[in-house]
């Protein structure tokens, strides 16, 4: 390959890193929702528990990742954490795991997937749990 064709294919790789930092750029942001939907832990737990996962969350997304934390009414916790997989111009898609904070430990819950709408600065999607059929729905805006 000649220095000139090495050249040529060394700035179209500039331009598209710079073109696919500033487009991570643009799908940061906070956003805040709500869920529905109920489900309970894996057996064994330390106790019966019935939670209402994504009932009121918060999350960020910043370089592609999306993490945050999510609570209910009963006291129920846990954290959520995914990577932006598809962006086009105006949507983002994201899915990763979801947790919930027993007594002793973080216990993985199950996977989820949101749509991030960047025209209408809303997003919605599903959660759902790998131990039973249990699933829910995933509602929200973006705040900045």
């Amino acid at each position: 390959m000649s220095n000139h064709k090495r050249v040529i294919l060394l700035c179209v790789a500039v331009i598209l890193l710079i073109g696919s930092s500033s487009l991570h750029a643009q799908y940061g942001g906070r956003w805040y929702g709500t869920g529905e939907g109920t489900t309970t832990p894996p057996i064994p737990t330390p106790y019966p528990v019935i939670m209402h996962p994504w009932y009121e969350w918060l999350g960020d997304i910043i370089a592609g990742e999306f993490r945050g934390a999510w609570v209910d009414t009963l006291g129920n916790y846990g954290e959520f954490r995914g990577r932006v997989m598809f962006l086009t111009p105006t949507t983002a898609h994201c899915q990763g795991v979801w947790t919930w904070s027993s007594t002793t430990s973080m216990i993985r819950m199950g996977p989820f997937e949101i749509v991030f709408d960047y025209e209408t600065e809303l997003c919605e999607g599903r959660w759902s749990t790998y131990h039973n059929h249990d699933r829910g729905r995933i509602r929200g805006e973006r705040l900045e």
